[in-house]
């Protein structure tokens, strides 16, 4: 197997390990959630059920093959990433974790990736997994994502993503939003950080892979969320954002709806594949 082959697989196991099997802290709900576009995503819950259907599948796909293969037993998502969609916002998480995400138990994730990387030295494992080279549809995980994608149609997640980022990146200019940025940028500055903008000070520089954040990374963090909430940051870009949205959605309604069917989609085969295999 090509390298790049193998480190797509382990990035794949990577995903279910943290999605559906460690827990971890949780920030506080946002508002994000009401964003005009969130309808046409795939909801952070139904994601982490997606991925423990597809290891599910995978398991009975790779035992009929005559494989040891394991995978966690519950669909239990980690922290939302979409919370962060401004940045830190919580001063108990910026206190704790600063720029880093919130997760707990690193030594018990890495453990249980080292053994999915063992169940693929077994002889085969990988042409089982993947099928033979060259060849498509024909190993488990390929088998695995038809059945779960049954009923999706065509729809264009690149779209999605386009549009997301076309948003924020209007936000960013938007004459309303660039004000309550400089009003943040001015308590930071305050507080003795130079930052410009939120996506500046979360760049800083902090080495984000390591265990445990830095003191420093950490006060950044906290000066950061106070600053917001001083300046009422994160709400007024919230409002502003919508109305960018609303008008990104009314422009791409057909092409969205396709797209939230192809979600009500993966949502119904996912559940239907732990009610059948789970246990």
């Amino acid at each position: 197997m090509a390298n790049w082959k193998r480190i797509a697989l382990l990035e794949a196991a990577v995903l279910c390990l943290v999605c559906c099997g460690a827990s971890q802290p949780q920030e506080p709900p946002s508002d994000f959630h009401r964003l005009p576009l969130e309808a046409y995503r795939l909801d952070h819950k139904t994601e982490a059920a997606y991925h423990q259907a597809e290891a599910l599948l995978i398991r009975a796909c790779m035992e009929k093959s005559g494989f040891e293969w394991r995978t966690p037993s519950a669909a239990s998502p980690g922290p939302d990433p979409r919370r962060r969609r401004y940045g830190v916002s919580d001063a108990d998480i910026a206190q704790s974790y600063g720029y880093h995400p919130p997760m707990q138990d690193q030594p018990a994730i890495m453990k249980a990736i080292e053994a999915e990387q063992e169940l693929f030295r077994q002889p085969g494992a990988d042409e089982a997994y993947s099928g033979p080279e060259g060849s498509e549809g024909q190993g488990c995980a390929a088998q695995a994502r038809e059945r779960l994608t049954k009923g999706a149609g065509d729809a264009s997640h690149a779209l999605f993503s386009t549009l997301d980022e076309k948003s924020l990146s209007s936000l960013e200019r938007h004459p309303a939003a660039r004000a309550a940025t400089r009003e943040w940028r001015d308590c930071m500055r305050e507080r003795g950080y130079s930052y410009t903008t939120p996506r500046d000070a979360v760049a800083a520089g902090w080495d984000l892979e390591t265990p445990v954040p830095s003191q420093e990374e950490r006060a950044a963090a906290s000066a950061d969320v106070a600053c917001k909430e001083e300046t009422s940051l994160t709400s007024t870009w919230l409002s502003v954002e919508t109305g960018i949205q609303r008008s990104l959605v009314a422009e791409n309604a057909s092409d969205l709806a396709a797209l939230k069917k192809a979600n009500d989609a993966y949502r119904k085969n996912a559940r239907a594949v732990i009610a059948e295999l789970d246990r």
